[in-house]
């Protein structure tokens, strides 16, 4: 599978992935954990590698979301990885599958969905919307966290979910906003001008050295850059 067939399903035309899909769904499917674990893992590779594959992947999909809760940890981690990595983007069904899981009570999957509704957050206003939510959800605090590191992670453009990661930056958890500073550094200039305010008051009013520190970088960055 790996040495023959997947540098084939990664790198020929659609026509040579449509002839696979179905066995390869059908092995998603069996009993045997290794089997579904080593189906799951090429699912997530080529939804990963091919720039196609949300629509060469689609008779995959149905498969992927029932098995996103698989007993078995690895597949559930490939299956919603997969679902998450579909290039161009995320089909409409996906993504609300997704905007739906980043809800879930099980962090794990919640946290791992958050990155692909954040992949499709610059561009629908659905993803947005959850990603905000989930920026603004106080219990479990972990969800806060695993949304700002989303964010960064996509390289989100989102002016609102921006100014909405500013707006944070006055919260009394050290850490939150140590994690939001971070993220701001990965996302860039416009981020950093969008909360240049925000990043003052940091600066002005925290009692975190290091948060000061950071944030003042940020600040020199921005007006330096100009």
């Amino acid at each position: 599978m790996f040495n023959e067939i997947m540098p084939k399903l990664t790198a020929n035309d659609g026509s040579f992935l449509a002839a696979e899909i179905g066995g390869i769904v059908a092995q998603l499917n069996r009993k045997n954990d290794g089997v579904r674990q080593q189906a799951s893992g090429v699912l997530s590779v080529l939804a990963q590698f091919r720039p196609d594959s949300s629509s060469t992947l689609a008779p995959a999909f149905s498969a992927l979301m029932v098995h996103v809760r698989d007993t078995a940890p690895r597949i559930r981690t490939n299956s919603l990885n997969a679902l998450c990595a579909l290039r161009p983007e995320i089909p409409e069904e996906q993504m609300q599958f997704l905007i739906k899981l980043a809800s879930d009570s099980d962090e794990s999957l919640a946290s791992r969905a958050l990155f692909g509704v954040a992949r499709m957050a610059s561009f629908r206003i659905a993803a947005s919307e959850a990603m905000n939510k989930s920026l603004l959800q106080t219990d479990p605090y972990d969800r806060r966290m695993a949304a700002v590191r989303a964010i960064a992670a996509a390289r989100v453009t989102s002016p609102a979910l921006v100014r909405s990661l500013g707006s944070l930056l006055d919260d009394k958890d050290a850490t939150l906003v140590h994690t939001i500073l971070e993220a701001m550094e990965e996302l860039g200039g416009s981020a950093i001008a969008a909360n240049i305010d925000q990043l003052n008051h940091v600066i002005n009013a925290s009692s975190d050295s290091e948060s000061v520190a950071l944030a003042r970088r940020l600040v020199t960055t921005q007006i330096g850059g100009r």
